[in-house]
């Protein structure tokens, strides 16, 4: 649970064997007891402080996921095409592999020239780690391409397994 109190802020972490919430009435009396003029804004769960700041990273995989596979779905024509004319389904997938990967790779590549250039901002940001760690960046790297190869393999692959005929009609 955490506790906030009237000027200056400060934050108050409690261990609790039961409920956490179940505990705000009686830290929001001792609180009181401590100094009538002190005042417990809000009263959050642990899991609830860490759901909310993973929910931007898990935002920005899903929306990398979305993007991606929405541009290698709008390619199913084209990939009908490709066998119809006689291409093996497994080129047309590493084909599609590759320049979905490529353009995964380039905003990869930004992103770490970005976060690089940044670190000297971002170090007054974090706590408990340094703003150029090398294993949360090679974890970030792992996890962004990880989320672009599955958005590009998933749509890719239920192209292939559509008759050329229906892909030639889809739209």
């Amino acid at each position: 649970m955490r506790l906030w109190s009237g000027p200056p802020q400060s934050g108050v972490v409690l261990r609790s064997a039961g409920s956490p919430l179940g505990m705000v009435g009686a830290v929001r009396e001792a609180i009181v007891k401590l100094n009538s003029q002190n005042v417990m804004y809000e009263a959050r769960t642990m899991e609830g402080i860490i759901a909310e700041s993973l929910a931007a990273r898990r935002f920005s995989s899903i929306s990398i996921y979305g993007v991606i596979s929405y541009v290698v779905g709008q390619r199913t024509r084209e990939i009908g095409i490709r066998i119809a004319l006689g291409a093996q389904r497994s080129t047309v997938l590493w084909l599609m592999l590759g320049e979905g990967m490529k353009m995964a790779m380039i905003g990869v590549v930004v992103g770490i020239v970005a976060a690089a250039g940044l670190t000297r901002l971002m170090s007054q940001l974090i706590y408990g780690v340094s703003a150029a760690d090398p294993v949360t960046f090679a974890g970030v790297i792992i996890i962004l391409t990880t989320v672009a190869f599955a958005a590009c393999y998933v749509p890719a692959r239920r192209a292939m397994r559509l008759d050329p005929m229906v892909a030639l009609r889809y739209e």
